[in-house]
């Protein structure tokens, strides 16, 4: 099995209590903004938005949980 894979997890934190995680929604810019790296809310021709993001995930796991069984 030789795919090539691409992660898309920036850096993460974790330990017993907590997990921050910070992901790649980055999107390259259009053709018509060439001197952008990224997209920065151009329309496409579906008539949406292009945005480039970094997703952050946060779980905290120190709290009692809601439902106990």
């Amino acid at each position: 099995m030789n795919e090539t894979y691409i992660s898309t997890q920036i850096a993460v934190y974790k330990n017993s209590k907590v997990l921050v995680e910070f992901r790649d929604k980055l999107k390259v810019s259009s053709v018509e903004n060439y001197a952008h790296l990224h997209a920065d809310g151009e329309e496409t021709e579906d008539n949406w938005k292009r945005t480039s993001l970094i997703g952050i995930l946060m779980k905290d796991y120190s709290a009692e949980p809601a439902i106990r069984r």
